[in-house]
C-alpha cells in the first residue's frame, strides 16, 4: 500500500532554485522534513498478514536538502527495521526488507528517525513510502482489492465477509463476474470464483453490501458558459471554490481601478 502527503512545499534547496523555480525538479511536495535527531511516527495499518511466508518490503522516498551524508533509521513497533544513508542533494529511493514476526494485525507504528547528531547542518524530506506485506484472501471491511501478476485459471477463495451479499469485479475489464459460489464461513462468509481468460494482471474487487464505498456527497452544479464568447474579459482570475469571495474582491478591485473586464471563474467548472 502507498502512503504519501503533500504537506510540504519545496520551493528550492538553494538560493537559485527559489528565485527561478523552474530548475526545481520533480513535483516539489513532500510529507514532512527530518532534521538531526527528529522523529516522526506514522500509523501503518495491515489486515490480513500472511505470518507464514515472505517478508514485507518497505519502499521509502526521500530528498536531501543538504549536502553531506544523510543517515535515517526505521522502528516499527520498537524493533530495528534498517537503516537509509545518503549523500548530497538528491532523490533517494531505497527498500527495506523487513521480517514479518516485528508486524502486526492492525495498526502497525513506523518511526523514522534522523540518526545525525544534534547540532548538525542536515535535513531531508520524506516523498512517501509503501508497505508490500504477503496477504491472505481476506476482507477487511467487508471489501478486498487483489491483483496477480498472471492468470491461469485459478480458483480465488475470500473470506472474511460479514454479509452474503457479495459480488467480484473484474476492475481492469470492468466486468462483474458472475460464476461466483457463496458459503458460510464459521460466522463470516466467503466467495469462490474462477476467472480463465488469459490476459495478465488483473486487478479484482470483492465487496458486500457494506464494503461499497459511496459518494460523501452530491452536489448540483451549475455551469457557467464559459466558452461563450461574451464571456470575453481584460482580467480573469481562475480560482478555487473555497476561494471565491476573495477572487470576487480581488476582480471587483480590478475592474473599478483598470477599468478592465474582470471574471472569477471556479477551476471545476473548466476542468467539467
Amino acid at each position: 500500500k502507498h502512503y504519501e502527503s503533500d504537506l510540504t512545499y519545496n520551493g528550492g534547496d538553494v538560493d537559485s532554485q527559489q528565485r527561478i523555480t523552474a530548475q526545481v525538479e520533480g513535483e516539489r511536495w513532500y510529507w514532512t522534513t527530518f532534521e538531526p535527531q527528529r522523529v516522526r511516527s506514522f500509523n501503518i495499518y495491515i489486515y490480513g498478514l500472511e505470518t507464514t511466508g515472505g517478508n514485507t518490503s518497505v519502499n521509502l522516498k526521500f530528498h536531501g536538502v543538504t549536502t553531506g551524508a544523510h543517515h535515517l533509521t526505521l522502528d516499527i513497533n520498537g524493533n530495528s527495521a534498517g537503516e537509509i544513508i545518503f549523500n548530497g542533494r538528491v532523490d533517494y529511493s531505497t527498500s527495506l526488507d523487513v521480517d514479518n514476526s516485528i508486524l502486526i494485525e492492525g495498526k502497525n507504528v513506523f518511526s523514522i528517525t534522523n540518526a545525525v547528531p544534534s547540532g548538525s547542518l542536515d535535513m531531508v524530506y520524506l516523498d512517501w513510502m509503501e508497505v508490500v506485506y504477503p496477504r491472505k484472501y481476506q476482507a477487511h471491511e467487508d471489501n478486498l482489492a487483489f491483483s496477480l501478476p498472471e492468470n491461469n485459471g485459478t480458483k480465488y477463495i475470500i473470506n472474511g465477509f460479514k454479509n452474503n451479499d457479495i459480488e467480484v469485479f473484474d476492475i481492469t475489464n470492468r466486468k462483474r463476474i458472475t460464476n461466483t459460489q457463496i458459503s458460510p464461513d464459521g460466522s463470516n462468509y466467503s466467495v469462490s470464483f474462477e476467472d480463465s481468460r488469459p490476459d495478465d494482471g488483473r486487478i479484482y474487487y470483492v465487496a458486500a453490501e457494506d464494503g461499497f464505498l459511496l459518494p460523501a456527497a452530491v452536489d448540483k452544479v451549475e455551469f457557467e458558459n464559459l466558452r461563450n464568447t461574451d464571456n470575453a474579459v481584460d482580467y480573469l482570475i481562475i480560482t478555487h471554490k473555497k476561494f471565491q469571495s476573495f477572487a470576487n474582491s480581488l476582480a471587483e478591485y480590478r475592474a473599478e481601478k483598470n477599468n478592465y473586464l474582470t471574471m472569477a471563474a471556479d477551476v471545476e467548472h473548466i476542468y467539467d
